[in-house]
């Protein structure tokens, strides 16, 4: 278990500063870690000979509660990556990920007022998860804003998604419910479709929300489904995963209007 707490003006900085440090790893915890006013800054995944994880910092089968931290410039696959827990996430920042911020697999948990800025790839990532997200801002990832896979629901409030590659993704048999969500300036808004083989489509239903200046609004996969304002979405003309992923699925086709 690990119980970190400093403060606003003098938070606990955890960092390599000649980058040659690993990362951090708490595995089957018998209490619930506490992380408040705490810096992870230029770490990278542990690993020892062929044993070796995705995250700058993990938690696996351990609870934590996260307040006012902060991830920053790691240099792992994934800046923070929870692994069957339960987690609470609040007023935390998440910046210059090399790849991933955020990554939740098999785990059930919150995250509230916090920000995902200039990630290489996606902002949050949640597989086989439920997790609700409030009062939350990206910008600048490389890939998506939002994926959500592998048979997860996410109940999403008070979201602004903005210069993206992809807004939000739900594939996979996932099911995603959004409020009030602002996506601007992506390349691409929503996307519903199937990945894996073994999982079924996905759907995102979005009330009170806005699209401005995003390139192709909706990838809707044939099965899957996005109901956007209370009207539903046409199939997207084209092959969707292609559009998505480029050449290791097809290539890109146009949008049917709304």
């Amino acid at each position: 278990t690990l119980f970190r707490s400093g403060t606003e003006e003098n938070p606990i900085i955890v960092e390599s500063s000649q980058n040659d440090g690993q990362g951090i790893v708490v595995m089957s915890a018998k209490g619930r870690s506490i992380l408040k006013h705490v810096t992870f800054r230029n770490l990278s995944n542990p690993q020892q000979g062929l044993w070796q994880l995705t995250g700058a910092v993990t938690f696996y089968e351990s609870d934590v509660d996260i307040d006012s931290c902060e991830f920053a410039n790691n240099r792992a696959e994934d800046g923070l990556n929870m692994v069957r827990s339960d987690f609470t996430i609040t007023s935390t920042l998440f910046e210059g990920s090399l790849s991933d911020a955020f990554d939740s697999d098999f785990c059930k948990g919150n995250i509230s007022d916090s920000s995902f800025i200039n990630n290489g790839n996606d902002g949050i990532d949640v597989s086989g998860s439920v997790v609700k997200l409030n009062n939350i801002y990206i910008t600048g990832s490389g890939d998506k804003g939002i994926s959500v896979g592998e048979a997860s629901y996410v109940d999403g409030a008070d979201i602004v998604v903005k210069s993206c590659r992809l807004a939000v993704a739900s594939k996979d048999c996932s099911e995603v419910t959004l409020q009030n969500i602002s996506v601007e300036h992506c390349q691409m808004g929503l996307a519903c479709y199937q990945k894996k083989p073994e999982f079924g489509p996905g759907t995102i239903a979005a009330v009170k929300s806005t699209l401005d200046d995003t390139g192709t609004a909706y990838l809707v996969e044939n099965g899957s489904e996005i109901i956007f304002n209370g009207k539903k979405v046409p199939l997207y003309e084209g092959d969707v995963k292609g559009a998505i992923y480029g050449n290791q699925y097809g290539t890109t086709s146009k949008q049917l209007s709304l």
